[in-house]
């Protein structure tokens, strides 16, 4: 069992809490989530929740809010319409990759319609619910929905048909960062609003050689990537000065590289020193 009947990548848990309860909201994309750990107990939000417990007399509850693939633009939307019902007392953010892809595409938009557009539905039409009792039809009608997008499309194209020299001229360009910078911005003002503590945590990328090694899309223009990734970080730590609220920041020299899988998901050993990091910043407010 990977969600809860809530949609969570965590146990269950009922919404209205109690007074003898804290509950944490870990908001991000895979990394958060835990792509490619199929044990949602492995997790850092979930080896979090465990740590936390050790020391609190008050039970914890740690809530996976991990969308895979989710930029900063996804997670405001969570959060306004879905995570903020759940009377988090702390959100810890953590995203910056996601959408450091979003500058690399060309035709930039804080909205991100150049890197995210609305999908077709798979909404069954007139006479096809019928014509789904041929296996025969199952098979074309499956191949058709592979390249249907049933919410949104992601980029318009893989990363390998970009080109390195107008991709460096993009990513240099303070402009492309607007729509991350606002949608964070906007996040913390209603996190606050709402009377929720808020963190911001840094992305952590694989050193370079590991990249390139595992994404071959992404080999040519790693170091754009990197620098994207690293201004998205920037961008964080400056609205963290400027809420009076606390960065978490992630040593890359701290995590080995055989923890890194591909340019940024963490074996299980990544995973418990991410935790223990993030324990180590705010283990004081219990």
């Amino acid at each position: 069992v990977q969600h809860n009947s809530l949609g969570y990548r965590s146990p269950e848990f009922n919404i209205n809490k109690d007074s003898n309860t804290i509950r944490i909201l870990a908001l991000g994309g895979s990394t958060t989530y835990g792509y490619l750990n199929r044990d949602p107990k492995k997790t850092w939000p979930a080896i979090l929740q465990t740590k936390l417990q050790n020391i609190s007399n008050k039970k914890i509850e740690v809530i996976n809010g991990g969308l895979n693939y989710a930029t900063s633009a996804e997670l405001l939307a969570s959060y306004i319409f879905r995570h903020r019902y759940i009377n988090s007392d702390i959100i810890i953010f953590h995203e910056g990759a996601n959408d450091a892809m979003s500058v690399l595409y060309p035709n930039y938009n804080p909205e991100y319609t150049h890197f995210r557009s609305n999908g077709n539905s798979t909404k069954l039409r007139p006479g096809e619910k019928i014509l789904l009792y041929s296996n025969i039809f199952k098979l074309f009608y499956s191949i058709w929905l592979n390249h249907t997008g049933s919410v949104f499309s992601s980029q318009p194209y893989s990363c390998s048909r970009l080109n390195k020299d107008e991709v460096h001229k993009r990513v240099i360009n303070d402009t492309n960062y607007v729509g991350f910078k606002r949608n964070v911005d906007l996040l913390i003002k209603l996190a606050i609003a709402d009377g929720t503590k808020i963190y911001l945590m840094g992305f952590l990328n694989a050193p370079k050689e590991k990249i390139i090694l595992t994404r071959s899309d992404l080999r040519k223009i790693a170091d754009e990537y990197i620098y994207a990734t690293n201004k998205n970080n920037e961008i964080m730590k400056n609205l963290c000065k400027i809420h009076k609220i606390k960065y978490i920041q992630l040593n890359e020299g701290l995590f080995n590289n055989d923890w890194f899988i591909d340019n940024c998901h963490l074996r299980q050993e990544g995973e418990e020193l991410k935790a223990q990091i993030v324990f180590d910043q705010i283990k004081e407010l219990f």
